[in-house]
């Protein structure tokens, strides 16, 4: 199991080192990243800072800064043990500060969606635009200063440049291509900027005239560029780490030990060099300027599971880098099978199946190794969802429910209407299909079916039966209910994974185990403790953005329809890369609508629908 995409690295007093994390919120370490706690800081008593979205850190005079998603600009004095933020409302909140900078005591936030620059005089709490003559409507990426001038870094303009902390802005373009700038940094007299697609410039004048410095650079993707030692070190998207002796004249690559090779940001700590990679790198460290690295990541490690099963005492996890097995009721986990994308499991007498995306697969040696089933029947893509009664074997996808009376050979459609089949359970004679927008039921082996919605119109991730109990997880981040009259009414098992996305479900002995989205690992319920005659409780759903199917292999269905939006106003989508790159962006009257997915390759993608101040994000996962 591998560790989080880490977005920015910062080190406070050469002695704490803070990371921000795509979906995991902030960690620190005080031993050089030998271990990492993560911040569980609340803000006013109730928001957790993993759930503003950290997109960038700053430190100055001892002060920390976070730049969020949901939060405008965060402050600490005391490494970490306590944020604050403004109440003033003065930073546009349908904006995210993606860069920070303090010069002359001023705090500039760089916002992106347009946003341009701000600037606080008190520390954050009150904030000001300064982009009257030049900068309205820019999306700034970084900053850099150097004696009186201030440097922000645009991705649609280049570069400009104030002298007068912002009131009058000037274009210093000369030389550079038309890409977007993603790093400055200043090094001796010279100015360094990285480029998507053109690599790195340099200026000697302050920015009128940049030459191209790219001699050895192999990757002309720049997401970092940092200084230590008098050496000068670039992080790329897609090659690593290079380091330059000469001020940028040539380039060598210094990735020994770096196995994840998209580097997104670069810091310093005395003598030891960190990059933070994406990818589900983590934290690397060097303390030979780059020779060679380590990875960091003890406390880093919160996976994102996909599936969970269990034959006999042995349970299995699944998830986007394969299976992995535990004999110690989930104390430990172990690799077992690297198939990637790995959906579910069941079993039939000795024959374990896994589902993923490439078929079934079975194995009769508790997953020592698997072999992939040739099958007939329209079974050879992705498989969602897998369950097994007596010596039958059913399979959810996208285009329905299957069933397979000869161990997985040959397969036939069964007739429930549901689209995008994710999970199915068996209790007695009835079979539960978990589907987009709610679930099915049929007391008939297939032949006739039942709508029923545990998931208030999310998509169902998740079903399974103990005894007369279901047990469903669904899309909405409403944690996981249970029902016991088939279907008909439910209630909330506990609260502790209320604000959870729960991907997957298994039951092993009177243990409920759940698996997480968002990389949140895996969590677990003694069910024995469990009253079945307590009344419902559940809470109105959380308004969300909804993405299915998910992952998608063609087309995604977007669906914001719970929000508050104005039906006489556009929505504004966007959808970015894990490094927050946008690929594309629209705007549509419709609240509810399908789009291919056409111009986008495997991965992990972030769905983000906008309009004025209201905003909401998802993950979504494309299969090719």
């Amino acid at each position: 199991m591998n560790n989080l995409s880490v977005i920015a690295i910062e080190v406070l007093d050469n002695s704490v080192i803070f990371v921000a994390t795509f979906t995991g919120g902030v960690f620190w370490s005080t031993d050089y990243g030998d271990t990492w706690v993560k911040d569980t800081t609340t803000l006013n008593g109730s928001v957790m800072l993993s759930e503003l979205g950290v997109r960038t850190l700053i430190q100055n005079n001892g002060t920390l800064y976070a730049g969020t998603e949901y939060g405008g600009v965060l402050r600490s004095t005391d490494k970490g043990k306590k944020w604050t933020y403004s109440t003033s409302k003065t930073l546009p909140y349908d904006r995210y500060a993606k860069a920070l900078i303090v010069k002359d005591s001023m705090l500039f936030a760089g916002l992106t969606w347009s946003g341009g620059v701000y600037r606080s005089i008190d520390n954050g709490e009150t904030w000001k635009s300064v982009n009257t003559t030049s900068l309205e409507y820019e999306s700034v990426q970084c900053f850099v200063t150097t004696g009186t001038i201030l440097y922000a870094g645009t991705t649609q303009r280049g570069i400009f440049q104030t002298p007068d902390n912002g009131e009058t802005w000037v274009q210093v373009n000369e030389g550079l291509p038309k890409q977007p700038i993603r790093t400055l940094v200043v090094k001796d007299s010279f100015l360094f900027v990285g480029m998507d697609s053109a690599g790195v410039y340099r200026s000697s004048d302050s920015g009128k005239s940049w030459t191209r410095v790219n001699s050895g650079l192999t990757n002309l993707n720049i997401g970092s560029l940092t200084v230590s030692n008098s050496m000068l070190f670039a992080g790329t998207n897609g090659n690593g780490v290079y380091r330059s002796t000469d001020n940028g004249v040539n380039w060598v690559e210094v990735n020994s030990g770096l196995q994840i090779q998209s580097a997104y940001a670069l810091a310093k700590s005395g003598n030891s060099l960190f990059v933070a990679t994406v990818g589900d790198g983590g934290v690397y460290r060097s303390n030979d300027m780059g020779e060679s690295w380590l990875p960091i990541n003890k406390g880093l490690e919160e996976k994102s599971i996909y599936s969970l099963g269990v034959k006999g005492t042995t349970l299995f996890a699944g998830g986007s880098e394969g299976a992995y097995r535990s004999t110690d009721n989930g104390e430990k986990w172990l690799p077992i099978s690297n198939t990637r994308s790995v959906s579910s499991f069941t079993d039939i007498n000795e024959s374990l199946f896994m589902g993923t995306t490439e078929g079934v697969l079975r194995s009769t040696n508790l997953g020592e190794t698997w072999t992939r089933l040739t099958t007939t029947g329209d079974l050879s893509g992705y498989i969602n969802s897998l369950a097994s009664r007596d010596t039958t074997l059913f399979a959810g996808r996208s285009s329905g429910l299957y069933k397979s009376l000869d161990m997985g050979t040959s397969w036939s459609k069964l007739g429930a209407k549901a689209s995008y089949v994710g999970s199915i359970a068996l209790k007695g004679s009835t079979i539960i299909a978990g589907a987009t927008g709610g679930a099915y039921r049929s007391t008939d082996n297939g032949v006739s079916w039942q709508y029923i919605h545990p998931s208030n119109n999310y998509s169902v991730t998740s079903i399974v039966v103990s005894g007369d109990v279901i047990f469903a997880s669904a899309e909405g981040g409403n944690g996981v209910s249970y029902s016991i009259d088939d279907g008909e009414t439910w209630t909330r098992l506990g609260t502790e994974l209320s604000d959870k996305k729960v991907q997957s479900l298994v039951i092993s002995g009177s243990t409920l185990f759940a698996g997480m989205w968002n990389r949140a690992g895996i969590w677990k319920y003694d069910i024995s403790t469990l009253s079945t005659d307590q009344e419902s409780n559940n809470p109105p759903p959380t308004p969300h953005i909804t993405c299915s199917p998910n992952p998608s292999t063609s087309t995604v269905t977007i669906d914001c329809s719970s929000l508050a939006f104005s039906p006489a106003i556009s929505v504004h989508y966007t959808i970015t890369s894990l490094t927050g790159s946008a690929l594309l962006e629209f705007e549509q009257i419709e609240s509810r609508l399908t789009i291919p997915t056409d111009a986008l390759g495997s991965g992990v993608y972030y769905v983000v629908a906008r309009q004025g101040v209201v905003r909401s994000g998802a993950m979504m996962s494309v299969v090719r």
